[in-house]
């Protein structure tokens, strides 16, 4: 989501009134969709709130099913739509026109078989080449792949299923184009496309409600009514694994990460020593357990 459009002293004190309870909110570019508790959408100039549109997702039963969720997918300009009933549908940001719905589906005729989770939707997320939705019943995340013959596919294929979580997650969110955090009250996932193996988990104290990416920082908000960023920079990160040895191996290590562009919130994804073994080959394998123990300690000892 980009400020840049509209400054804070337009945007304080501005309120829009509607006929319906909001269910979710969506940032498309300079504009934004919010889902009603009657079944519509509505797309809003961010600047000045104007209503440019009003649609009702193909597919959804009138008064009954409601959108839950909403994911917007900017490489391709394409907003996802989840709803209580469990069907996903795709949609050009640009036209609403419907592209893709799993309610067209071969053989999924009964509701308690439409559902590819555990009850409704309840978070999406996009990275390239894949959508991340979560059900509303379980912790379980399903990855689906999408193609890039998109439209013209009969159905897109569920890669793989994520467990992080006891209840369903409140928050996902791709923080890069493979990667995929998820947050509840137990604490912040972090998992990798194609991979259901959780890389990290973060275990903090008011953890469980939405993440938002600006910039380079994530900020997270809890019930303890606060906000946690991890705010190391590129340099901060640098400086880090550099004071991990005197040797000059660590300062070659930190130039890596440097020259990687690894922030705070990218670091974070390392606590498994795989991980940067896969991202960074010229690691030594005990050097890289030292630096996921090392990234694990600090974290545990800012937060």
């Amino acid at each position: 989501m980009s400020m840049s459009s509209a400054s804070y002293d337009e945007l304080l004190g501005r309120r829009y009134n509607v006929k319906a309870t909001v269910q979710s909110v969506c940032f498309v570019g300079d504009h934004f969709w919010s889902s009603l508790h009657d079944g519509k959408v509505i797309i809003r100039d961010f600047r000045t709130g104007l209503q440019l549109a009003m649609f009702e997702p193909e597919g959804r039963e009138k008064g009954i099913t409601l959108v839950t969720a909403m994911g917007y997918d900017s490489k391709n300009n394409r907003v996802w739509i989840g709803s209580n009933d469990g069907f996903l549908s795709a949609h050009d940001a640009s036209t609403v026109r419907t592209d893709h719905s799993t309610a067209t589906y071969q053989g999924l005729i009964f509701r308690s078989e439409h559902r590819q989770m555990n009850g409704g939707v309840c978070c999406i997320a996009c990275g390239k080449g894949v959508v991340w939705s979560s059900g509303m019943r379980d912790g379980k995340i399903i990855e689906h792949k999408v193609p890039e013959d998109f439209k013209s596919c009969k159905n897109i294929e569920i890669t793989a299923t994520l467990i992080g979580h006891q209840r369903p997650p409140k928050g996902l969110l791709s923080t890069s184009d493979r990667r995929l955090w998820s947050t509840w009250e137990d604490g912040v996932r972090v998992f990798k496309a194609g991979n259901e193996k959780c890389l990290a988990k973060i275990n903090f104290e008011g953890a469980g409600e939405r993440m938002l990416q600006v910039g380079t920082m994530l900020w997270q908000g809890g019930d303890h009514k606060k906000i946690s960023m991890k705010e190391w920079d590129i340099e901060r990160v640098s400086s880090f694994i550099k004071s991990m040895g005197k040797d000059m191996i660590w300062s070659t290590y930190a130039d890596m990460f440097k020259k990687a562009k690894i922030n705070g919130t990218m670091l974070l994804e390392y606590q498994d020593k795989d991980e940067i073994l896969d991202d960074f080959k010229e690691i030594d394998r005990i050097h890289a357990k030292f630096i996921s123990k090392a990234i694990l300690k600090a974290w545990n000892s800012t937060n």
